[in-house]
């Protein structure tokens, strides 16, 4: 991501992006906001994004995604709102999700 390091917000909803969701967003450590739903991403959710720990609003849903959860979003301890609906995730809450002890909307 290069020269973005430093962005905070990213805000790419209702774009018709296609394809897997970038590992490479886990290097964008400064991000409080990103929102990819409404989208046509699929694939799973990369482990990378547990990198993001300034993270406080994560949006993926309406999107193609596959699997299951990514336990290392458990590791995202101040966000507070997380998306994930309307996708082809596993059911499945990971115990690591407990972390989460700042989510109010999920």
């Amino acid at each position: 991501m290069g020269s973005l390091k430093y962005l905070v917000d990213l805000e790419l909803s209702h774009n018709q992006l296609s394809g897997s969701i970038p590992t490479t967003l886990g290097d964008l450590t400064d991000l409080t906001t990103l929102y990819l739903h409404s989208n046509n991403l699929n694939g799973t959710i990369p482990k990378e994004l547990g990198n993001l720990k300034s993270l406080v609003d994560l949006q993926l849903s309406i999107n193609q995604p596959s699997g299951s959860i990514s336990a290392t979003l458990g590791d995202l301890t101040i966000l507070t709102t997380l998306f994930l609906h309307s996708n082809y995730l596993f059911e499945t809450i990971l115990k690591e999700l407990g972390n989460l002890q700042s989510l109010v909307d999920l």
